[in-house]
Order: structure tokens, then C-alpha cells, then sequence
């Protein structure tokens, strides 16, 4: 992600995260899910102000019936 300001507030809907995600599922096909960011664990620091590169991870969220998380 790009285009973030310094002083950007340390949230998702701050920091341009998307609430849904595209996943594949093992046949090929896709679909929407919810995701939970945890930015609160990232390195991102809103009080820098020299260009950052941060990872925010996420679990996925209301999974549809049948489907699983083997990343989870």
C-alpha cells in the first residue's frame, strides 16, 4: 500500500485497509470474506515521520459453511 500520510491513524479504515478480502479456495474458485486486521501489533508508528514499511496481518473472518482456514 502506498499513499499513506505521515500521521495516518494507527487503524484499518485509517490506513486504506479493505474490509472484505478475495480468497481462492483449493478448487480455483473464489470468493469475499470478511477480514479482522491487526494493526495493532504492527510496526507502523503514526507519530514517524520518514517513509515506513509495515506488515498488518489479518484472519479471516465469517467464513461460509464448509469452508476452513488452513492458514489459521
Amino acid at each position: 500500500m502506498t499513499g499513506v500520510e505521515n500521521g495516518t491513524a494507527k487503524k484499518a479504515s485509517a490506513l486504506g485497509l479493505p474490509k472484505e478480502v478475495e480468497v481462492t479456495l483449493d478448487e480455483g474458485t473464489t470468493l469475499w470474506v470478511s477480514v479482522k486486521w491487526d494493526v495493532a501489533d504492527s510496526e507502523y508508528n503514526p507519530n514517524r515521520t520518514r517513509k515506513q514499511t509495515f506488515t498488518v496481518t489479518g484472519e479471516l473472518v465469517k467464513l461460509p459453511k464448509g469452508v476452513s482456514n488452513s492458514q489459521n
